[in-house]
Protein backbone atom coordinates (compact mmCIF):
# COMPACT_ATOMS: atom_id res chain seq x y z
CA UNK A 1 0.00 0.00 0.00
CA UNK A 2 1.13 3.47 -0.97
CA UNK A 3 2.50 5.41 2.44
CA UNK A 4 0.21 8.39 3.25
CA UNK A 5 1.85 11.87 2.57
CA UNK A 6 1.30 14.50 4.44
CA UNK A 7 -0.76 17.32 3.00
CA UNK A 8 0.50 20.29 1.85
CA UNK A 9 -2.46 22.13 3.14
CA UNK A 10 -1.98 20.69 6.81
CA UNK A 11 -1.57 23.90 8.05
CA UNK A 12 -4.31 26.13 6.56
CA UNK A 13 -7.52 26.94 7.40
CA UNK A 14 -11.23 24.89 6.41
CA UNK A 15 -12.37 27.29 3.61
CA UNK A 16 -15.12 29.27 4.51
CA UNK A 17 -18.80 28.99 3.61
CA UNK A 18 -19.10 31.55 1.38
CA UNK A 19 -15.73 30.24 -0.55
CA UNK A 20 -17.54 26.76 -0.45
CA UNK A 21 -20.04 27.22 -1.84
CA UNK A 22 -18.67 29.48 -4.63
CA UNK A 23 -16.53 26.90 -5.45
CA UNK A 24 -19.21 24.54 -5.70
CA UNK A 25 -21.52 27.08 -7.99
CA UNK A 26 -19.02 27.13 -10.06
CA UNK A 27 -18.50 23.97 -10.71
CA UNK A 28 -21.88 22.72 -11.31
CA UNK A 29 -23.06 25.40 -13.56
CA UNK A 30 -19.62 25.32 -15.24
CA UNK A 31 -20.15 21.50 -15.90
CA UNK A 32 -23.88 22.29 -16.95
CA UNK A 33 -22.59 25.07 -19.58
CA UNK A 34 -20.14 22.63 -21.33
CA UNK A 35 -22.51 19.48 -21.42
CA UNK A 36 -25.02 22.00 -22.87
CA UNK A 37 -22.39 22.70 -25.47
CA UNK A 38 -21.10 19.45 -26.20
CA UNK A 39 -25.09 17.85 -25.99
CA UNK A 40 -25.99 19.69 -29.05
CA UNK A 41 -22.64 18.48 -30.79
CA UNK A 42 -23.34 15.00 -29.69
CA UNK A 43 -27.05 14.89 -30.41
CA UNK A 44 -26.30 16.26 -33.93
CA UNK A 45 -24.31 12.99 -34.48
CA UNK A 46 -26.45 10.80 -32.59
CA UNK A 47 -30.07 11.45 -34.29
CA UNK A 48 -28.06 10.44 -37.72
CA UNK A 49 -27.54 7.20 -36.12
CA UNK A 50 -29.82 3.42 -37.57
CA UNK A 51 -30.98 3.15 -34.55
CA UNK A 52 -32.44 7.04 -33.60
CA UNK A 53 -33.25 7.22 -36.97
CA UNK A 54 -35.47 3.84 -36.84
CA UNK A 55 -37.15 5.14 -33.31
CA UNK A 56 -37.63 8.42 -34.66
CA UNK A 57 -39.69 6.72 -37.65
CA UNK A 58 -41.25 4.88 -35.76
CA UNK A 59 -42.66 7.26 -33.28
CA UNK A 60 -42.95 9.84 -36.12
CA UNK A 61 -45.76 6.52 -38.08
CA UNK A 62 -46.99 5.90 -34.39
CA UNK A 63 -48.45 10.12 -34.05
CA UNK A 64 -49.49 9.70 -37.41
CA UNK A 65 -51.63 7.17 -36.65
CA UNK A 66 -53.26 8.42 -33.57
CA UNK A 67 -53.58 11.82 -35.83
CA UNK A 68 -55.69 9.80 -38.43
CA UNK A 69 -57.57 7.83 -35.88
CA UNK A 70 -58.62 11.16 -34.27
CA UNK A 71 -59.30 12.47 -37.83
CA UNK A 72 -61.18 10.00 -38.10
CA UNK A 73 -63.66 10.46 -35.42
CA UNK A 74 -64.32 13.74 -36.66
CA UNK A 75 -63.86 15.46 -32.96
CA UNK A 76 -61.06 17.39 -34.39
CA UNK A 77 -60.09 17.84 -38.23
CA UNK A 78 -56.15 17.78 -39.76
CA UNK A 79 -55.31 20.63 -41.76
CA UNK A 80 -53.12 20.71 -45.22
CA UNK A 81 -49.68 19.82 -42.95
CA UNK A 82 -51.43 17.08 -41.73
CA UNK A 83 -51.77 18.49 -37.96
CA UNK A 84 -54.64 18.34 -35.85
CA UNK A 85 -56.43 22.07 -35.75
CA UNK A 86 -57.44 23.50 -32.55
CA UNK A 87 -60.96 22.76 -31.28
CA UNK A 88 -61.68 26.64 -31.71
CA UNK A 89 -60.58 26.63 -34.58
CA UNK A 90 -63.25 23.77 -35.23
CA UNK A 91 -65.75 26.16 -33.44
CA UNK A 92 -65.35 28.97 -35.72
CA UNK A 93 -65.62 26.30 -39.06
CA UNK A 94 -68.48 24.73 -37.30
CA UNK A 95 -70.65 27.75 -36.26
CA UNK A 96 -69.55 29.23 -40.37
CA UNK A 97 -71.80 25.96 -41.65
CA UNK A 98 -74.35 26.36 -39.18
CA UNK A 99 -74.60 29.70 -40.53
CA UNK A 100 -75.01 29.15 -43.75
CA UNK A 101 -77.52 26.33 -42.61
CA UNK A 102 -79.53 28.60 -40.91
CA UNK A 103 -79.53 30.85 -44.07
CA UNK A 104 -80.03 28.58 -46.60
CA UNK A 105 -83.36 27.39 -44.97
CA UNK A 106 -84.80 30.40 -44.31
CA UNK A 107 -83.33 32.10 -48.26
CA UNK A 108 -81.14 34.41 -46.48
CA UNK A 109 -77.77 35.78 -48.33
CA UNK A 110 -74.50 35.28 -46.84
CA UNK A 111 -71.98 38.32 -46.56
CA UNK A 112 -68.93 37.82 -48.49
CA UNK A 113 -65.99 40.21 -47.83
CA UNK A 114 -64.09 41.74 -50.66
CA UNK A 115 -60.58 42.32 -50.82
CA UNK A 116 -61.79 46.41 -50.47
CA UNK A 117 -63.11 45.59 -47.31
CA UNK A 118 -67.01 45.60 -48.49
CA UNK A 119 -69.38 43.17 -48.06
CA UNK A 120 -71.43 41.83 -50.82
CA UNK A 121 -74.28 39.23 -50.51
CA UNK A 122 -74.48 36.07 -51.89
CA UNK A 123 -77.01 32.83 -52.15
CA UNK A 124 -75.95 30.44 -49.88
CA UNK A 125 -75.66 27.34 -52.16
CA UNK A 126 -76.48 23.96 -50.34
CA UNK A 127 -73.19 22.17 -51.16
CA UNK A 128 -71.61 25.11 -48.41
CA UNK A 129 -74.60 23.62 -45.69
CA UNK A 130 -75.20 21.00 -43.19
CA UNK A 131 -78.06 19.57 -45.93
CA UNK A 132 -74.94 18.91 -48.58
CA UNK A 133 -74.38 14.95 -48.06
CA UNK A 134 -76.59 14.86 -44.91
CA UNK A 135 -76.09 11.47 -44.48
CA UNK A 136 -72.76 11.44 -43.94
CA UNK A 137 -72.37 14.68 -42.25
CA UNK A 138 -69.62 15.82 -44.19
CA UNK A 139 -69.65 19.25 -42.50
CA UNK A 140 -70.92 18.46 -39.39
CA UNK A 141 -68.66 17.25 -37.33
CA UNK A 142 -70.44 17.29 -34.12
CA UNK A 143 -73.07 14.75 -35.59
CA UNK A 144 -70.69 12.71 -37.51
CA UNK A 145 -68.42 11.68 -34.04
CA UNK A 146 -71.75 10.71 -31.82
CA UNK A 147 -74.34 9.57 -34.70
CA UNK A 148 -71.54 7.40 -36.78
CA UNK A 149 -68.13 7.20 -35.10
CA UNK A 150 -69.62 6.93 -31.67
CA UNK A 151 -72.51 4.27 -32.74
CA UNK A 152 -70.01 2.38 -35.13
CA UNK A 153 -67.23 1.15 -32.19
CA UNK A 154 -68.47 -1.21 -29.76
CA UNK A 155 -66.66 0.57 -27.29
CA UNK A 156 -67.98 3.61 -27.76
CA UNK A 157 -71.53 2.29 -28.30
CA UNK A 158 -73.13 3.67 -25.29
CA UNK A 159 -75.77 6.54 -25.20
CA UNK A 160 -76.50 5.81 -21.14
CA UNK A 161 -77.32 8.86 -19.49
CA UNK A 162 -78.58 9.11 -16.01
CA UNK A 163 -79.78 5.35 -16.43
CA UNK A 164 -82.13 6.00 -19.89
CA UNK A 165 -80.53 4.67 -23.06
CA UNK A 166 -80.88 6.83 -25.80
CA UNK A 167 -79.87 4.78 -28.60
CA UNK A 168 -82.57 5.29 -30.65
CA UNK A 169 -82.90 8.90 -29.57
CA UNK A 170 -79.30 10.24 -30.49
CA UNK A 171 -80.93 13.64 -31.47
CA UNK A 172 -82.31 14.19 -27.78
CA UNK A 173 -79.05 12.42 -26.22
CA UNK A 174 -76.96 14.80 -28.41
CA UNK A 175 -78.50 18.31 -27.91
CA UNK A 176 -81.13 17.88 -24.86
CA UNK A 177 -78.62 15.66 -22.59
CA UNK A 178 -75.23 16.02 -23.25
CA UNK A 179 -75.31 19.82 -24.71
CA UNK A 180 -77.87 20.97 -22.84
CA UNK A 181 -78.70 23.69 -25.55
CA UNK A 182 -81.00 26.21 -25.42
CA UNK A 183 -83.79 24.90 -27.65
CA UNK A 184 -85.42 28.04 -28.30
CA UNK A 185 -82.56 29.19 -30.61
CA UNK A 186 -83.69 26.85 -33.19
CA UNK A 187 -86.66 26.23 -34.99
CA UNK A 188 -89.24 23.57 -34.21
CA UNK A 189 -89.42 20.41 -36.15
CA UNK A 190 -92.83 21.59 -38.13
CA UNK A 191 -91.06 24.80 -38.85
CA UNK A 192 -92.03 24.85 -42.89
CA UNK A 193 -88.80 26.40 -44.29
CA UNK A 194 -87.06 23.63 -42.27
CA UNK A 195 -89.45 20.85 -43.80
CA UNK A 196 -89.32 22.45 -47.22
CA UNK A 197 -85.23 23.05 -47.39
CA UNK A 198 -83.91 21.54 -44.80
CA UNK A 199 -84.45 17.73 -46.61
CA UNK A 200 -84.42 16.03 -43.22
CA UNK A 201 -81.52 17.68 -41.43
CA UNK A 202 -81.98 18.27 -37.14
CA UNK A 203 -83.78 21.11 -36.24
CA UNK A 204 -81.01 21.89 -33.61
CA UNK A 205 -78.68 23.12 -36.74
CA UNK A 206 -81.00 25.65 -37.97
CA UNK A 207 -81.60 28.91 -36.29
CA UNK A 208 -84.63 30.26 -36.10
CA UNK A 209 -84.80 33.61 -38.63
CA UNK A 210 -84.21 36.24 -35.87
CA UNK A 211 -81.28 34.61 -34.61
CA UNK A 212 -80.04 33.76 -37.87
CA UNK A 213 -80.15 37.56 -38.74
CA UNK A 214 -78.53 37.98 -35.69
CA UNK A 215 -75.44 35.49 -36.22
CA UNK A 216 -74.75 36.91 -39.68
CA UNK A 217 -74.02 40.55 -38.00
CA UNK A 218 -71.05 38.45 -36.85
CA UNK A 219 -70.12 37.50 -40.65
CA UNK A 220 -71.09 40.94 -41.53
CA UNK A 221 -68.22 41.84 -38.65
CA UNK A 222 -70.35 43.69 -36.53
CA UNK A 223 -69.04 42.55 -33.00
CA UNK A 224 -72.19 44.91 -31.17
CA UNK A 225 -73.56 41.76 -29.64
CA UNK A 226 -71.40 38.89 -29.33
CA UNK A 227 -73.64 36.84 -26.88
CA UNK A 228 -75.24 34.11 -29.49
CA UNK A 229 -72.13 33.86 -31.15
CA UNK A 230 -70.21 32.91 -28.15
CA UNK A 231 -73.20 31.29 -26.58
CA UNK A 232 -72.91 28.43 -29.60
CA UNK A 233 -69.49 28.46 -29.46
CA UNK A 234 -69.23 27.13 -25.95
CA UNK A 235 -71.77 24.72 -26.85
CA UNK A 236 -69.69 23.23 -29.80
CA UNK A 237 -66.32 23.34 -27.76
CA UNK A 238 -67.62 22.47 -24.78
CA UNK A 239 -68.99 18.58 -26.14
CA UNK A 240 -66.94 18.13 -28.44
CA UNK A 241 -64.27 18.15 -25.36
CA UNK A 242 -67.08 15.59 -23.25
CA UNK A 243 -66.44 13.22 -27.26
CA UNK A 244 -62.92 13.51 -26.27
CA UNK A 245 -63.17 12.65 -23.36
CA UNK A 246 -65.17 9.64 -24.80
CA UNK A 247 -62.74 8.48 -26.85
CA UNK A 248 -60.08 8.83 -24.41
CA UNK A 249 -61.49 6.52 -21.36
CA UNK A 250 -63.62 3.83 -23.72
CA UNK A 251 -61.83 3.74 -26.97
CA UNK A 252 -60.39 0.63 -27.21
CA UNK A 253 -58.43 1.22 -30.41
CA UNK A 254 -57.33 4.17 -29.29
CA UNK A 255 -56.01 3.03 -26.03
CA UNK A 256 -54.25 0.44 -28.11
CA UNK A 257 -52.91 2.93 -30.28
CA UNK A 258 -51.97 5.40 -27.39
CA UNK A 259 -49.94 2.23 -25.91
CA UNK A 260 -47.55 2.03 -29.01
CA UNK A 261 -47.11 5.51 -29.01
CA UNK A 262 -46.36 5.43 -25.60
CA UNK A 263 -43.81 2.91 -25.91
CA UNK A 264 -42.31 4.75 -28.79
CA UNK A 265 -41.89 7.97 -27.28
CA UNK A 266 -40.34 6.62 -24.39
CA UNK A 267 -37.90 4.70 -26.48
CA UNK A 268 -37.11 7.73 -28.11
CA UNK A 269 -36.93 9.79 -24.91
CA UNK A 270 -34.43 7.01 -23.82
CA UNK A 271 -31.90 7.75 -26.76
CA UNK A 272 -32.31 11.01 -26.18
CA UNK A 273 -31.08 10.59 -22.35
CA UNK A 274 -27.97 8.52 -23.51
CA UNK A 275 -27.13 11.11 -25.87
CA UNK A 276 -27.26 13.85 -23.10
CA UNK A 277 -25.75 11.61 -20.19
CA UNK A 278 -22.80 10.67 -22.72
CA UNK A 279 -22.37 14.18 -23.20
CA UNK A 280 -23.01 14.90 -19.62
CA UNK A 281 -20.31 11.98 -19.01
CA UNK A 282 -17.89 13.13 -21.33
CA UNK A 283 -17.72 16.73 -20.18
CA UNK A 284 -16.95 15.72 -16.44
CA UNK A 285 -14.12 13.31 -17.09
CA UNK A 286 -12.83 16.51 -19.77
CA UNK A 287 -13.53 18.97 -16.88
CA UNK A 288 -11.72 16.57 -14.05
CA UNK A 289 -8.51 15.84 -16.54
CA UNK A 290 -8.25 19.15 -17.76
CA UNK A 291 -8.35 20.85 -13.97
CA UNK A 292 -5.81 17.97 -13.01
CA UNK A 293 -3.15 19.02 -15.64
CA UNK A 294 -3.47 22.91 -14.84
CA UNK A 295 -3.83 22.76 -11.08
CA UNK A 296 -1.32 19.86 -10.61
CA UNK A 297 -3.41 18.29 -7.97
CA UNK A 298 -6.87 16.66 -7.73
CA UNK A 299 -8.81 19.83 -7.86
CA UNK A 300 -12.10 21.31 -9.36
CA UNK A 301 -12.31 25.08 -11.72
CA UNK A 302 -14.43 26.69 -8.59
CA UNK A 303 -11.87 25.02 -6.36
CA UNK A 304 -9.31 26.61 -8.68
CA UNK A 305 -10.55 30.06 -9.05
CA UNK A 306 -11.21 30.41 -4.78
CA UNK A 307 -7.97 29.19 -3.99
CA UNK A 308 -8.95 25.98 -2.59
CA UNK A 309 -6.99 22.67 -2.01
CA UNK A 310 -7.91 19.32 -0.67
CA UNK A 311 -6.29 17.15 2.64
CA UNK A 312 -8.13 14.10 4.02
CA UNK A 313 -9.33 13.85 7.70
CA UNK A 314 -6.26 13.09 9.17
CA UNK A 315 -4.85 15.77 6.99
CA UNK A 316 -2.75 13.69 4.67
CA UNK A 317 -2.67 14.01 0.71
CA UNK A 318 -6.10 12.49 0.22
CA UNK A 319 -5.68 9.19 -1.49
CA UNK A 320 -6.71 7.75 -5.34
CA UNK A 321 -9.90 5.91 -3.64
CA UNK A 322 -10.96 9.14 -1.82
CA UNK A 323 -10.39 11.36 -4.82
CA UNK A 324 -12.31 8.60 -6.93
CA UNK A 325 -15.36 8.24 -4.71
CA UNK A 326 -15.37 12.08 -4.30
CA UNK A 327 -15.97 12.87 -7.76
CA UNK A 328 -18.33 9.72 -8.08
CA UNK A 329 -20.59 11.77 -5.62
CA UNK A 330 -19.84 14.90 -7.26
CA UNK A 331 -20.71 13.28 -10.34
CA UNK A 332 -24.48 11.88 -9.18
CA UNK A 333 -25.20 15.19 -7.59
CA UNK A 334 -23.84 17.70 -10.57
CA UNK A 335 -26.26 15.65 -12.80
CA UNK A 336 -28.89 17.29 -11.39
CA UNK A 337 -28.28 19.88 -13.97
CA UNK A 338 -29.61 17.61 -16.60
CA UNK A 339 -33.53 19.61 -15.09
CA UNK A 340 -32.21 22.55 -16.71
CA UNK A 341 -30.46 21.83 -19.68
CA UNK A 342 -33.53 19.47 -20.84
CA UNK A 343 -36.13 22.21 -19.89
CA UNK A 344 -34.31 24.73 -22.04
CA UNK A 345 -33.74 22.87 -24.70
CA UNK A 346 -37.09 22.05 -24.66
CA UNK A 347 -36.82 18.10 -23.78
CA UNK A 348 -38.20 18.04 -20.61
CA UNK A 349 -40.47 15.37 -21.98
CA UNK A 350 -37.40 13.23 -21.80
CA UNK A 351 -37.94 13.33 -17.83
CA UNK A 352 -41.06 11.01 -18.45
CA UNK A 353 -39.09 7.87 -18.76
CA UNK A 354 -40.41 5.42 -16.30
CA UNK A 355 -37.72 3.40 -13.79
CA UNK A 356 -39.78 1.94 -11.28
CA UNK A 357 -43.42 1.86 -11.45
CA UNK A 358 -44.52 5.46 -11.38
CA UNK A 359 -41.01 6.77 -10.45
CA UNK A 360 -39.76 8.16 -13.04
CA UNK A 361 -36.71 10.41 -14.58
CA UNK A 362 -37.99 13.26 -13.42
CA UNK A 363 -38.85 12.31 -10.31
CA UNK A 364 -34.88 10.79 -9.60
CA UNK A 365 -33.55 14.27 -10.65
CA UNK A 366 -35.52 16.32 -8.40
CA UNK A 367 -34.68 14.06 -5.67
CA UNK A 368 -30.77 14.43 -6.48
CA UNK A 369 -31.40 18.27 -6.89
CA UNK A 370 -32.85 18.28 -3.44
CA UNK A 371 -29.97 16.38 -2.10
CA UNK A 372 -27.62 18.95 -4.17
CA UNK A 373 -29.02 22.00 -2.28
CA UNK A 374 -28.87 19.90 1.00
CA UNK A 375 -25.48 19.44 0.34
CA UNK A 376 -24.62 23.28 -0.86
CA UNK A 377 -25.68 24.43 2.45
CA UNK A 378 -24.51 21.84 4.43
CA UNK A 379 -21.58 23.84 5.71
CA UNK A 380 -23.31 25.97 7.71
CA UNK A 381 -24.25 23.44 9.80
CA UNK A 382 -21.08 21.45 10.91
CA UNK A 383 -17.46 22.65 12.09
CA UNK A 384 -15.49 21.17 9.36
CA UNK A 385 -17.84 22.81 6.55
CA UNK A 386 -18.55 19.68 4.73
CA UNK A 387 -20.60 19.38 2.03
CA UNK A 388 -22.26 15.81 0.84
CA UNK A 389 -19.66 14.64 -0.89
CA UNK A 390 -16.74 15.80 1.54
CA UNK A 391 -18.78 14.09 4.00
CA UNK A 392 -18.86 10.71 2.45
CA UNK A 393 -15.14 10.79 1.09
CA UNK A 394 -13.68 12.18 5.06
CA UNK A 395 -12.22 15.08 2.74
CA UNK A 396 -11.58 18.74 3.84
CA UNK A 397 -11.55 21.40 2.05
CA UNK A 398 -8.50 24.09 3.32
CA UNK A 399 -8.08 27.81 2.05
CA UNK A 400 -4.41 27.96 0.70
CA UNK A 401 -4.53 31.64 1.61
CA UNK A 402 -6.09 31.33 5.20
CA UNK A 403 -3.77 29.59 8.06
CA UNK A 404 -4.37 28.19 11.45
CA UNK A 405 -2.84 29.91 14.72
CA UNK A 406 -2.55 32.52 16.31
CA UNK A 407 -1.29 35.84 14.84
CA UNK A 408 1.78 35.84 17.38
CA UNK A 409 2.67 32.59 16.27
CA UNK A 410 2.66 33.46 12.75
CA UNK A 411 5.02 37.04 12.82
CA UNK A 412 6.85 34.60 15.19
CA UNK A 413 7.39 32.90 12.03
CA UNK A 414 7.83 35.89 9.95
CA UNK A 415 10.51 37.04 12.09
CA UNK A 416 12.46 34.17 12.16
CA UNK A 417 12.17 33.75 8.52
CA UNK A 418 13.56 37.09 8.14
CA UNK A 419 16.17 36.73 10.16
CA UNK A 420 17.71 33.23 8.58
CA UNK A 421 17.34 35.67 5.31
CA UNK A 422 19.65 38.49 6.49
Amino acid sequence: MKPLIVSQYKNNSIASKKKHIYSRLLDYFGIFVFTYIFFNIFYAIGIKTPVVVSLADRLNACNSQLTQYIDNSHLQRVDENNNLISLNDGAHQYLEYLCKTSAYVHNKTFPVKQEDGTFIEKAVNVEETFVFEREQYKFDDLSYYFYVFKSNEPSLNNYVIDGVDYKDDKETYLYEKLMNIDSSLFVTADNQNLIDRGDGISRFVVLTEDKTDQLLNYYHEDRADLSLYTKLFTYHVETIKKGISDVENNSAPYKELIDVFSKAYTDACGAVAVIYYISYTFVYVLYIVIMRLIGKEWITLGQKVMKLGLTDINENQPSIVRIILYNLVNYLLFSSSSLIGLYFMGMLGVTSIPIIGIFNLLWLLISILTLNIISLFMPFFNKNRNDLSTLITGILVKDKTEFDGSADVINALENATDGTKE
